[in-house]
């Protein structure tokens, strides 16, 4: 049986550490911050790691209690990854440092 990405990732807490490191950077970041400028909730990162999960083959806890995807699609984003700012970069300094990064290259060696 194959893992999930979900899964090979290492869970639950992994997400949420990844969805904690990529906030950070982006709050970080002088033109993706300006998405957070507003405010955000409380439990943002959660909600994140939840609806990535969701997405990557985890429980579906996000459309359970948190949203659906429109309104994913409706938080504004869409003009900071264009202008072709940290968005990506962001995802791509993270995930180098996560540990999901490690619990999922050697299953892709494989």
């Amino acid at each position: 049986m194959s893992l999930t990405i979900y899964e090979a990732a290492g869970g639950r807490q992994a997400f949420i550490a990844l969805a904690h490191a990529w906030h950070a950077r982006c709050l970080a970041d002088p033109i993706v911050s300006h998405a957070f400028s507003h405010g955000y909730h409380p439990q943002h990162s959660e909600r994140l790691a939840a609806y990535w999960a969701e997405a990557l083959g985890g429980p579906s806890d996000y459309t359970a209690s948190m949203g659906n995807q429109s309104g994913v699609s409706n938080v504004g984003l869409s003009g900071v990854a264009r202008e072709g700012s940290g968005w990506s970069g962001s995802w791509t300094v993270v995930l180098g440092r996560s540990s999901v990064s490690s619990q999922l290259a050697p299953r892709a060696a494989r």
